[in-house]
């Protein structure tokens, strides 16, 4: 898994990279805030390893409050948001790499002749 997580990180530029270090950064606040929201009571759930992670999971959300139950949604719907932002990011960062690739092969004189004219 770390050798995946290696490679992973290995395929991405320095800005890229920034926005994942970023984004863990800010997923690592909601998930602060949220748990400075919760009681003893509410902690010791998440705490219980008798129980499994669903189970506890769903422990925990019969005890949430109105405010606690938004601020977890809140955190949630932030950290998607951030995720689309970073792939669409990311998508379009290769597009425009693979455009410039192209246009440098083109005006290079690298092409052959051959292919359909669209760079491929």
């Amino acid at each position: 898994k770390e050798q995946s997580k290696n490679q992973y990180r290995n395929r991405l530029n320095e800005e890229q990279q920034a926005m994942v270090q970023e984004m863990r950064q800010n997923a690592k606040i909601l998930r602060d805030e949220f748990k400075e929201s919760l009681t003893e009571d509410q902690l010791a759930i998440l705490e219980n390893t008798e129980l499994s992670m669903k189970e506890r999971m769903d422990a925990l959300k019969e005890t949430l409050t109105d405010e606690q139950l938004e601020l977890l949604d809140c955190s949630l719907e932030g950290i998607k948001e951030q995720r689309r932002e970073m792939r669409g990011e990311m998508v379009q960062q290769q597009r425009n790499e693979h455009r410039k690739q192209v246009k440098n092969d083109t005006e290079g004189g690298k092409r052959n002749k051959k292919g359909n004219g669209n760079g491929i």
